[in-house]
């Protein structure tokens, strides 16, 4: 387990020189989504997966639901993989939430199946705001994904208006949730300078619990 402390996490890689042979900060590959019917029958969409250094089978992932356009879609990816998750970006495209939601949850699946990520979140705003508080709820996963297959931890929107979090399915005693919802929510406050988000988003996903050092372990 490695335990670094979280302002180090998210801001020892802008701060320490690159050394030669040095392994990279992050590293990024195209994960294909398959599986949602609007794309018909054998077609897939990448999208961007940025992997923190050391990322490894079991550790955390988010999904990063957005249009790509704003500056403070690049700051949070930075700090989430700062904070050793790994980050999927995906954007709606224009498409309808009905469209969108499909491809959070292949996203969800391919980042469990495939890609090995432990606990894995949806994070959003904008047009993409209804299908990822969609995407927490047992309901729709059901419509998507096969009974006892992954599940989202948490959906959290930023906008429009105000902040929401929603809790999915209560993580693995394993996966120390307690612990990393409160790392999560006070890197959210500190990425986006809004001291206030980080009691409503502990109070609302879980009470936050001393101790954590790593969002992803």
């Amino acid at each position: 387990m490695r335990c670094v402390p979280l302002a180090l996490a998210i801001c020892g890689c802008l701060l320490l020189p690159a050394r030669p042979g040095a392994e990279p900060v992050t590293r990024t590959e195209p994960l294909w989504l398959e599986g949602p019917a609007f794309l018909g029958p054998g077609a897939s969409l990448p999208f961007l997966l940025t992997l923190p250094a050391g990322w490894t089978t079991g550790d955390a992932a988010v999904i990063l639901v957005g249009p790509g356009t704003d500056a403070w879609q690049e700051q949070l990816r930075d700090a989430l993989t700062g904070a050793e998750a790994a980050v999927l970006e995906l954007e709606p495209g224009g498409r309808p939430s009905e469209r969108v939601l499909p491809l959070i949850l292949a996203a969800l699946r391919e980042l469990s199946w495939q890609a090995g990520a432990g606990l894995v979140i949806a994070l959003g705003w904008g047009e993409a705001a209804e299908a990822v508080l969609w995407a927490a709820q047992e309901e729709q996963a059901a419509r998507h994904l096969d009974p006892g297959g992954p599940r989202l931890a948490a959906a959290i929107v930023l906008g429009p208006g105000d902040a929401q979090f929603v809790p999915g399915t209560p993580p693995a005693p394993r996966q120390r949730w307690g612990v990393r919802s409160a790392l999560l929510c006070r890197l959210l406050a500190e990425t986006l300078e809004e001291a206030a988000l980080y009691p409503g988003c502990v109070g609302a996903l879980l009470h936050p619990v001393a101790g954590g050092k790593s969002l992803v372990r």
